[in-house]
């Protein structure tokens, strides 16, 4: 499969949008093995809920390891600091998000500001950064 993917993004923009959450999923091959949204603002009150860390925790669950070679994550919202750290320590093959740091909003926000690429390039691990791919498309989400 190529990156970025067109059909995979506007699957994590729909996710998104109709969960009124960043929609997040993982594919390895040609297979979508995990996708998510956000869990901070649920009942669990989970800070570390981010939509990319949930679908990293049920990628790992699915393949029974806690590295994801050879899966790419797609994203509507650039993966804050956390997030982007725990996809270098997975050794994620690559990442794809839409929508960045700055068109954050008083809804959606980033508490440090840290670009996924600034992360990357201090991380042992690199994997390939394809940023504000379909952005335009993603930022409907943000209006919700």
């Amino acid at each position: 499969m190529q990156h970025p993917n067109r059909a995979l993004m506007a699957q994590a923009i729909e996710f998104g949008y109709t969960h009124c959450t960043v929609g997040c999923l993982i594919v390895q091959g040609d297979e979508i093995i995990a996708m998510s949204g956000g869990t901070i603002f649920s009942t669990e009150h989970d800070v570390t809920g981010h939509s990319e860390i949930n679908a990293i925790r049920q990628a790992c669950k699915k393949l029974g390891s806690h590295h994801l070679h050879g899966c790419w994550l797609y994203t509507t919202y650039e993966p804050c600091p956390m997030c982007m750290t725990a996809i270098c320590w997975a050794k994620m093959e690559g990442v794809v998000y839409a929508a960045t740091q700055e068109d954050r909003n008083d809804r959606w926000t980033m508490e440090v500001h840290l670009r996924a690429a600034e992360i990357i390039a201090r991380a042992e691990h690199k994997p390939q950064l394809i940023e504000a791919f379909m952005r335009q498309e993603s930022l409907k989400i943000l209006e919700l």
